[in-house]
This record gives C-alpha cells, structure tokens and sequence, in this order.
C-alpha cells in the first residue's frame, strides 16, 4: 500500500516530496520506510503524549523525481 501511494505522488507533478512521522521505537516501520527511500531529518521530541506516556517521533522525507 505504501508503494502504490508513493508511486500515486510520482505521478504527480505538483508533489515534490512525501513526510511522514514516526514513533522512535517503531523500528521495524522505519527500516521499512528507509527501505524506500526515505531519510530522517529530525527528531521531535515528546510529539504526543498516550496512557500517560510521552513519546519521540521521527520526521522522514522522500524527493520526489519529476518525471
């Protein structure tokens, strides 16, 4: 599913890149997002907070090449 919304915004042009955010401890989800090219630019701390619990999340782009 993720392919196919990144290939989606490939196709268009006014898309120059795709964010997303990630929660830190979710360490499979960022291989996979890094899998496909994505990279981390930032982290933000104590993003939100859930049971009591604040929680870290990684902020990830893609360029997007204009075909």
């Amino acid at each position: 599913m993720v392919k196919e919304a990144l290939n989606w915004a490939a196709n268009m042009q006014s898309i120059r890149r795709v964010n997303l955010t990630v929660v830190t401890q979710q360490e499979a989800a960022i291989c996979l997002y890094r899998s496909l090219g994505f990279r981390i630019y930032g982290t933000e701390q104590e993003a939100f907070l859930k049971a009591g619990r604040f929680y870290d999340e990684h902020l990830m782009t893609l360029p997007i090449s204009s075909a």
